[in-house]
């Protein structure tokens, strides 16, 4: 009875790291969604300031209006990983999020880990991709 118990042992224990990254990654879209919302209010307060320039010569109204579209246009490309399934576009629509926060300073520190986890051979399997199809290619 206890060889049949030892023997389980290895098929059972299995190895969930890959959920971290993807709750790390998942902390990542909400934080970045958060900022662009909060974007997005700051964006409509500048609107309904006094229509007067500030001290560069530009019309916060302009100001405002533009903002108020990169954070909603950014808002819903933050938002749509939630409802994509795993696939090689989601993969590299992911990454691509990964990278654009690499422009701003404030996520640096979650983006700098992200990208390199991202890249790993374990995460790619779960997009159904291959782990390392550089050095896999056939040969000719």
């Amino acid at each position: 009875m206890m060889g049949e118990l030892g023997a389980n042992k290895p098929e059972q224990k299995k190895h969930h790291h890959g959920n971290w990254l993807l709750v790390f990654y998942y902390f990542y879209v909400l934080v970045m969604i958060f900022f662009l919302v909060g974007v997005f209010i700051y964006a409509l307060y500048i609107q309904t300031g006094a229509p007067d320039q500030d001290q560069l010569g530009a019309q916060p109204q302009w100001l405002g209006q533009f903002l108020a579209v990169i954070a909603a246009v950014g808002s819903i490309l933050f938002v749509m990983p939630f409802f994509m399934k795993f696939d090689r576009f989601t993969y590299n629509y992911n990454f691509l999020l990964i990278c654009l926060g690499c422009l701003l300073i404030f996520p640096l520190p979650l983006t700098i880990p992200l990208i390199l986890l991202w890249l790993r051979p374990h995460n790619r399997m779960r997009f159904n991709l291959d782990p390392l199809p550089i050095y896999h290619r056939p040969a000719h």
